[in-house]
């Protein structure tokens, strides 16, 4: 363990997993935001329910991403 002393493996795993779950996490999301809306263009002639739905789904998963975006604006002008 050469540089156990320089580098605080502790942290270092912390802002790994942080960054592979945000970075998975947006993916995910915009993914469902994309399937949401092909899925409520589809669903037009179907019934309210159907609709409402899918416009929860991308309102929500929109925001997440949304949030995800001033989450990290915010994180790169403290630094």
């Amino acid at each position: 363990m050469l540089a156990s002393s320089l580098v605080d493996t502790s942290a270092l795993w912390k802002i790994v997993a942080a960054g592979f779950a945000g970075g998975a996490g947006v993916v995910i999301a915009f993914g469902l935001v994309l399937l949401g809306t092909s899925r409520l263009g589809e669903a037009r002639n179907g019934g309210a329910a159907a609709r409402s739905g899918y416009v929860l789904l991308v309102v929500i998963c929109g925001a997440f991403c949304v949030a995800a975006l001033i989450v990290g604006f915010v994180a790169m002008t403290k630094k």
